[in-house]
């Protein structure tokens, strides 16, 4: 057992006992880590504004054989904002569920680090009706930091720049004369595919001034929920809980 310290993201909180939480915190070099504040929960804590989801700080922990203990923290951001929008906080959560995903223990993950901070930074300060969009930002993304990102430039049957469709199994936009390659392909629009360019080529700063047609937006995250599953074999709980609250 050994005290060290690291920067983190707290991802999930869960109460254990009568006081104290456990937080499950992605860190910038040593991957997912789940520590035991304290405490947290009694008025006044000291531990209480870092025990909160979102919350960006520099930690001091113990190490432990299964968990590890919150010695200190010191919080970098705490991103009050997503906590007073329903939409900023489910898409916030989505961001936290797909890091949690793809997140390993004692694994250095920076970019994955880096990436999570930024999008929450823009859910949190982004114009309300761009924050679908900033979702589709971080999969992109999420799926170029894993090295899965799919492609939206050229057909990946023929390499034509025309578009017609998306393959989840061919990673990537289909023309139509080759839309029959896979019977499992859906169609996409030239414009969804354009949309999914610029969030790959511009990053969070390319949001600012975005004006995407709902549509675009809506239909490539039907097709990055599709490809997000077949390639981590994982379906996401947030948005179905998103769409349940709209409707």
């Amino acid at each position: 057992m050994a005290l060290y310290r690291t920067e983190g993201i707290v991802l999930r909180v869960r109460d254990l006992g009568d006081a104290d939480r456990i937080l499950e915190i992605l860190t910038r070099q040593g991957g997912r880590v789940d520590a035991v504040a304290h405490g947290a929960r009694r008025p006044r804590a000291k531990l209480a504004g870092v025990s909160q989801t979102f919350t960006h700080a520099r930690f001091l922990l113990w190490s432990g054989r299964e968990l590890a203990t919150v010695s200190q923290a010191e919080i970098v951001y705490s991103y009050p904002a997503l906590y007073e929008d329903l939409d900023r906080f489910a898409m916030a959560s989505y961001m936290a569920e797909l890091a949690e995903v793809v997140s390993r223990p004692g694994a250095s993950q920076g970019g994955l680090f880096e990436l999570l901070s930024a999008g929450l930074a823009l859910v949190a300060g982004i114009d309300r009706p761009l924050v679908d969009a900033a979702a589709r930002f971080y999969e992109l993304n999420l799926l170029r930091v894993l090295g899965m990102a799919p492609r939206f430039d050229r057909c990946v049957g023929c390499g034509s720049v025309a578009v017609a469709g998306f393959s989840a199994a061919m990673g990537g936009v289909l023309c139509d004369g080759c839309l029959g390659r896979d019977p499992q392909a859906v169609a996409l629009s030239p414009a969804t595919a354009a949309l999914a360019r610029h969030l790959l080529a511009r990053g969070a700063a390319g949001l600012a001034g975005l004006t995407p047609e709902r549509r675009s937006v809506d239909e490539l995250g039907a097709v990055l929920a599709g490809f997000l599953a077949y390639q981590l074999g994982f379906v996401p709980k947030t948005p179905r809980v998103v769409r349940q609250l709209r409707s």
